[in-house]
């Protein structure tokens, strides 16, 4: 009941005050559809309510202002409703799709009334919400025949129109469920029949249909509220919407008094027109990878498209509807300009608005073009300044692709970085001029703080006087002196949406650094340090001296009042050492193949130690092309030495179990052997032209044939043979794939490059997209970047400095991190009265009596629900810490505490029966130590708790010492095979489970007594019901007498009646419901219904006569619960 009285009927209540119409079927199994507004259960689609919004939305007239005339046919709605609940041959995401178009644009043959040949047809009236109908209903039953269960019940669904839109499971925390959350996850895939276990034992467990309409579905427990969408079959990808937007629903009286998670959500989500809005316009399919995804607007996307909305329409100037939206990196900042380029067009005061995309990277041109393409008109690409000045002078209210770089009238200088540094801000783009004054032009700049600042801001903005400036950056603003700033081009922020709000939601992960350096690569640092001096000198000067560069170095030379050849050949020693520093990654001086081999056979070991396990990848981010060679050439080697080393390994041969986990390093670990085997690399840099050296060549080849960026992206497949090139793992690169990147997969960044300012966030920011499994992303630095960590963050202002310094964590920060998780876990059982938990999960308690005895007060500490979900909450952020910091040594004195808690969190889940308990939210390499830990002590890991009736109960009850352990284990069984098989035989499950209460308090503290009367009554639930005559009456005599006579059942005087009056019950459901599809057959189980109550009304007894009708209603749902039992 708890369910109902704090999570679902709150949920109610809140939509009643959101003025939807609300049908609340209360607790129990729904009885009757039409209480549904059905005819059966079968109905996925409320028919009636459909028909009806359907003339009430579509009527002649301009505007279908509700004044026309109703002009679709029955014939017309009927074939609409086959078309959205028959999507033959179609997957449950195909048919999804499908339908989703169909609510933006249906039509029909003809419009009988007016003539008009194939007119539109609204579904829903977007335009004018109010006009829909909204409808609420819970415990929405839909019947599965056919199903591993004979129906699915939605706790609340959502309808418009008549149409399910959103399906919402609500769960509280009961005797069984310590993580209602994941519980309720499990439960929409089951009705969504998408549990891939399921699948594949060739089963159905639910009704796609019911979500053919779905545009999203919420799993909630009131303190936590989370949505996502039916691609979303992982936990990781359903989000919590943290904020109220637009500002007139953040004022509500929350219906229990305060604004959990939940409250938040509905507030956010659920209003009838943010709801339509967030179809509408924040909604879209796209390709993730291989994968086809389904996307809706997170709460920063859709409040960020509601405030440049608003602004479009308020502000009075173009500076006034300008601003900032500082969105992280990998929060969707491009689908945000996605999302507010399909509001424009749905808005009809701002429909005729030129939009301007501008970007300033040619492989982010290619990808923001693909997402642009998602706002469903056509991107018209800008392909040369002369495009520019033709295709964008014009009025035309269109969507247009433009790289920064098309803004300037001379080519751009290929110059080396540290050039372009020191000409600060010498003049080298000429003005372009005016090419469009209208105010009815939103250009929408792509990392805007990289290009805004120079000559081509300027043209950018003299071009377009007039046009409102959206800047999208997913980096602080740089404020930095004697350069004009973002807010000055831009004005202010219009949102705001950080890299730590990103982990804190789960749409980012937490970023950690881990620095090296190459010393120990160089065997005689000494030497290797004047070589890099030697050289730093010789690249400065050569770039120096080349002809193309004479020119400007002397422009340089006469701003700083320097002759020309002091400045090529006399820099001093501390400007070659800045140099060196700044500077020292182009060029020969990181190109040093005997520095490289050291560092990518570090790379390597880290990998296969620390990433491999878990199933993800890395990218290598090298100083220069030659480097990205060198680089593949290397980490091949380190591969192939690594494997050889482990396969020269002699191999086990005997019991697995009896392996000591610290001996398992010396023998061959074969499955390693297969993971390392199928490893590649591949290099993808740019093309260098016709010069191009042949080894730069070869590998850029290489990765384009084996497809390098695509198979990246892409989960190893091992078991596939034409899957191979899924084996890339080291992803090479020089200045391509650093920003825009999105490769869940990739969770190590290996760094051997100076990368600088914001370039340095957004590079970092590809290790930080959200994948299952991934609970960090990690960057090495081989290149002393985590050294200058706080000068590279100095150019953001300081309340900025602050949130990053937060979010970018040195991978040590983890250590004490993990030892808090671990004395939060052993403080949790102390304050349960286990005063000894710490020696005990030490190991350094030795008397089997006592361990025996430690655990069990554990496991009695757990009984109460509540610090079963403390249990596991805490002891997974502490695994997650373990596993962060694994293999580190740093993780050792934790290794054994790990595997007791690990040890004692099955024993919980054993003694309480909560199948809800689980350790996958850590990574692998800490699953791994503890189910190895599990196995050897003769625990399997994968095995549910044994139930009541396994032929395996007693012999597991028995392992337990104690009468107090068995009796526990014994009623917490009796009690889950209750509540399993209630719906089978209420009355005799009821009187079982209130013999249970009774013995526990008849035997309290007398644990031998207890353990053997419930040995008795386990007995007693195994005979089932033993009447002499026919077993199948047992169930229908009892549930007769309790509704009538109460408790007590039937009355020894009423007996000889109820008897042959349950004999006809039986044989009239025998006779009836052995047709196929009977329960799906509306009519004749209104039919059935009839004749049984003219069975009661004959018996002519009055408690039973004046409650027919509830008789009748059970006894048709036992019937259904008892089909095959009858029929035998």
């Amino acid at each position: 009941m708890s369910e109902r009285t704090f999570v679902e009927k709150p949920f109610l209540d809140q939509l009643a005050s959101l003025d939807w119409k609300v049908v609340d079927q209360g607790p129990g199994v729904p009885t009757d559809p039409a209480k549904s507004f059905r005819t059966s259960f079968r109905e996925v689609i409320l028919e009636g309510v459909f028909r009806q919004s359907l003339h009430d939305i579509n009527r002649t007239g301009s505007d279908g202002d509700g004044q026309g005339q109703p002009w679709l046919t029955d014939k017309q709605i009927d074939d609409l409703i086959e078309e959205l609940i028959n999507q033959p041959a179609k997957s449950l995401m195909e048919a999804n799709e499908s339908v989703l178009k169909l609510l933006y644009r249906t039509q029909v043959d003809v419009n009988e009334v007016t003539g008009e040949q194939y007119p539109n047809v609204k579904l829903i009236d977007f335009e004018h919400p109010e006009r829909n109908h909204f409808l609420a209903i819970n415990q929405f039953r839909i019947d599965t025949p056919g199903a591993t269960k004979d129906f699915i019940i939605p706790d609340i669904v959502l309808f418009v129109n008549g149409l399910p839109l959103v399906v919402i499971e609500a769960k509280d925390a009961n005797d069984f469920t310590a993580n209602p959350m994941a519980e309720a996850f499990q439960q929409l895939m089951r009705y969504s029949d998408q549990r891939e276990e399921t699948k594949q034992a060739g089963l159905r467990e639910g009704e796609p249909k019911l979500f053919f309409t779905n545009q999203f579905l919420i799993r909630t427990c009131g303190d936590h509220a989370q949505f996502g969408t039916i691609t979303a079959t992982d936990e990781e990808f359903f989000f919590p919407w943290r904020d109220i937007f637009p500002e007139k629903y953040r004022q509500f009286t929350p219906p229990l008094g305060q604004v959990r998670e939940q409250e938040t959500l509905i507030q956010g989500m659920l209003p009838k027109d943010t709801l339509l809005d967030l179809v509408r316009t924040c909604t879209v399919f796209m390709d993730v990878g291989k994968v086809r995804a389904k996307i809706v607007a997170r709460y920063q996307q859709y409040r960020a498209v509601c405030k440049i909305i608003d602004r479009l329409r308020q502000g009075q100037t173009p500076e006034d509807r300008s601003g900032i939206v500082w969105h992280t990196q990998g929060s969707g900042k491009s689908l945000t300009m996605v999302f507010v380029i399909r509001k424009l067009r749905m808005c009809d005061d701002l429909k005729d608005y030129k939009v301007c995309l501008i970007n300033d990277r040619k492989d982010l041109e290619k990808q923001l073009g693909e997402t642009a393409a998602l706002a469903s008109e056509k991107v018209t690409f800008i392909t040369s300044s002369d495009d520019l000045k033709t295709k964008l002078k014009g009025d035309a209210s269109n969507l247009n692709m433009v790289m920064i770089h098309k803004f300037q009238e001379n080519p751009n200088r290929d110059l080396p970085d540290y050039l372009e540094d020191m000409l600060g801000d010498l003049p080298i783009y000429a003005p372009l001029g005016v090419i469009n004054q209208s105010e009815r032009i939103v250009l929408m700049i792509d990392e805007a703080h990289r290009t805004q600042s120079g000559d081509l801001g300027d043209n950018l903005f003299e071009a377009f006087p007039n046009a409102t400036r959206l800047a999208f950056t997913g980096t602080p603003l740089i404020v930095v002196k004697d350069k004009k700033t973002t807010a000055e081009r831009f004005g202010d922020y219009i949102d705001k949406y950080k890299l730590q709000d990103a982990v804190n939601d789960g749409a980012t992960v937490q970023i950690l650094y881990e620095g090296k350096t190459a010393d120990t690569a160089v065997k005689d640092k000494a030497k290797f340090d004047e070589k890099v001096d030697e050289l730093a000198q010789k690249h400065v000067t050569s770039q120096m001296r080349k002809a193309e560069n004479v020119q400007l170095v002397k422009k340089i030379a006469e701003r700083e009042n320097r002759p020309f050849d002091d400045l090529v050949k006399e820099l001093s020693a501390e400007e070659v050492l800045a140099l060196k520093k700044k500077w020292g990654t182009t060029g020969d001086i990181l190109e040093a193949e005997q520095r490289i081999e050291a560092i990518a056979a570090d790379m390597v070991r880290h990998y296969v130690e620390n990433i491999l396990p878990n199933g993800f990848k890395s990218q290598v981010v090298c100083s220069s092309k030659i480097a990205a060679v060198h680089y593949k050439k290397y980490i091949d080697k380190a591969v192939a030495e690594r494997l050889a080393e482990e396969q020269a390994k002699p191999t086990w041969t005997g019991d697995s179990q009896a392996l000591p986990e610290e001996e398992r390093f010396n023998y061959r670990d074969d499955e390693l052997c297969q993971k390392i085997a199928f490893l590649k690399s591949a290099v993808v840099v740019s093309s260098e032209g016709t010069n191009e050296r042949a080894v730069i060549t070869q590998a850029r080849k290489h990765g384009q044939e084996i497809d390098a960026v695509e198979n990246f992206k892409r989960r190893f497949d091992y078991d596939k043979p034409e899957k191979i090139n899924t084996g890339v793992a080291f992803l090479i690169v020089c200045d391509m794939l650093l920003t825009g990147f999105d490769a869940p997969i990739e969770q190590v960044m290996y760094i051997d490059k100076n990368v600088k300012d914001h370039n340095l966030l957004q590079t970092i920011a590809r290790v930080n997209r959200v994948a299952k499994g991934k609970t960090r992303g990690y960057i090495v630095d081989y290149i002393g970047l985590t050294d200058h960590l706080k000068e590279a963050l100095s150019i953001y202002a300081a309340d900025d400095q602050k949130d990053l310094q937060e979010s970018l964590k040195d991978i040590t920060s983890e250590v004490p991190v993990l030892e808090s998780r671990y004395r939060r876990l052993v403080q949790l059982f102390q304050d349960q009265g286990v005063a000894e938990i710490e020696p005990w999960v030490q190991q350094k308690i030795t008397a089997p009596q006592r361990i025996y005895d430690i655990l069990e007060l554990a496991i009695e500490g757990m009984k109460d629900l509540k610090q079963r979900a403390n249990f596991e909450v805490y002891l997974k952020k502490f695994l997650q810490s373990m596993d962060i910091i694994l293999p580190n040594a740093a993780a050792n004195p934790f290794k054994i505490p790990a595997k007791r808690f690990g040890y004692l969190l099955a024993k919980v889940k054993d003694r309480y029966k909560d199948d809800t308990l689980s350790i996958s939210g850590a990574g692998e390499k800490v699953r791994t130590l503890i189910n190895e830990h599990l196995i050897s002590l003769g625990i399997n890991p994968k095995i549910k708790p044994v139930e009541l009736m396994s032929p395996r109960f007693i012999t597991e009850l028995e392992k337990n010492q104690s009468p107090k352990a068995k009796a526990s284990e014994m009623e917490h069984a009796i009690r889950k095979h209750c509540k399993v098989h209630f719906d089978e035989d209420p009355v005799l499950f009821q009187k079982l489970s209130d013999k249970l209460e009774s013995l526990i308090q008849q035997h309290k503290e007398n644990w031998d007594e207890l353990c053997r009367h419930l040995f008795d009554l386990r007995n007693e639930a195994e005979a089932g019901r033993q009447e002499e005559n026919d077993p199948r009456s047992g169930p229908f005599f009892d549930l007769i007498g309790q509704i009538a006579f109460g408790k007590r059942g039937v009355p020894q005087q009423h007996a000889a009646t109820v008897i042959p009056l349950v004999s006809l019950v039986l044989e009239k459901l025998k006779r009836t419901i052995g047709i196929i599809n009977f329960w799906s057959n509306a009519p004749e189980v209104s039919k059935l219904k009839g004749e049984l109550s003219d069975l009661l009304l004959f018996s002519n007894i009055d408690e039973i006569v004046s409650k027919s009708d509830k008789i009748v209603t059970e006894i048709t749902a036992l019937a259904k619960v008892r089909h095959k039992d009858i029929l035998s």
